[in-house]
């Protein structure tokens, strides 16, 4: 015998649940095999423990409690067609799904809007030919970014989030 076999049939074997050939030859089995005779040892250590503990009560009641529990499920889910409940499941999928397409849409379309022109080229020509040393924001490329008036993107927020002076 193996001992992937006698593992199998260890727990029938302490329960003294195997078949005359079957217990003599797992027995053979144990004669020489060390590793199986640690695992059944400790497997009827485990089961002295568990036997050895008492059951906890059960409260009065309680089984009671559980079937009427049970009864009142079962009838309440017999109640409901199952077409419903799965029509229910196909609109909720449904209402997540359009709910989610309509977020990505305006989205995207509050994206268009924020980002209108600023994909727009300029001539790298005309870019080099104006950029100097003493003009950071037109050496980096960004002069679309200010403001008619000198007023630089940051300026202009700023102008745009501070309250009012009266």
């Amino acid at each position: 015998m193996h001992c992937d076999r006698a593992k199998t049939l260890m727990d029938r074997y302490v329960n003294e649940g195997l078949l005359l050939h079957e217990r003599e030859s797992f027995e053979g089995h144990l004669r020489v095999c060390r590793n199986c005779q640690q695992q059944l040892a400790s497997l009827q250590g485990l089961l002295t423990v568990l036997r050895s503990d008492p059951s906890p009560p059960v409260p009065q009641g309680f089984v009671g409690r559980v079937m009427a529990r049970a009864e009142r499920e079962t009838i309440v889910a017999l109640s409901k067609p199952e077409s419903s409940m799965a029509s229910r499941s196909v609109w909720k999928r449904l209402e997540f799904s359009a709910g989610t397409v309509v977020a990505l849409a305006v989205g995207l379309i509050v994206g268009m809007f924020m980002g209108y022109e600023t994909w727009r080229t300029v001539p790298e020509q005309g870019l080099v030919a104006e950029t100097s040393p003493a003009d950071p924001l037109a050496a980096s490329g960004f002069e679309h970014l200010v403001e008619p008036g000198g007023v630089s993107l940051a300026q202009g927020y700023l102008g745009l989030t501070a309250p009012p002076n009266h």
